[in-house]
């Protein structure tokens, strides 16, 4: 099933699509496609067992740091990823995980608030 993925990525294996980079618009076309398609993308993904609705934004996920392109191999571990339901694990992790950015946004608002006030008593 990968090799049909780089065949569908424009690569033969791995080592041919490290060099390739996508946009995000690419990979949001292409998996709009496969939603309303019977595109050789959309016969990939049910192979894998995922639902191309659950690909819409899939390059907004991937594309971590927020620059618009995704290289093929992050791509690929991305999919292989969503492969099958969702776990009870997936589900723990993606709550600790939140849990934990709660936490630090509040105490970067509580910095944010004794620098403001610290600020505003010098002046």
């Amino acid at each position: 099933a990968q090799q049909t993925i780089y065949r569908c990525l424009g690569g033969e294996t791995l080592e041919t699509l490290k060099a390739k980079v996508f946009s995000r618009e690419i990979i949001d076309h292409a998996f709009d496609l496969a939603r309303v398609t019977n595109s050789e993308l959309a016969k990939v993904l049910s192979a894998l067992d995922i639902e191309p609705q659950d690909c819409v934004n899939l390059a907004d996920t991937l594309d971590v740091d927020n620059n618009g392109d995704i290289q093929a191999v992050e791509l690929v571990m991305g999919i292989s990823r969503m492969r099958g339901p969702a776990r009870r694990s997936d589900i723990v992790t993606v709550d600790l995980m939140m849990r934990s950015m709660q936490s630090r946004i509040a105490e970067l608002w509580v910095h944010h608030k004794k620098k403001r006030s610290r600020s505003r008593s010098q002046c």
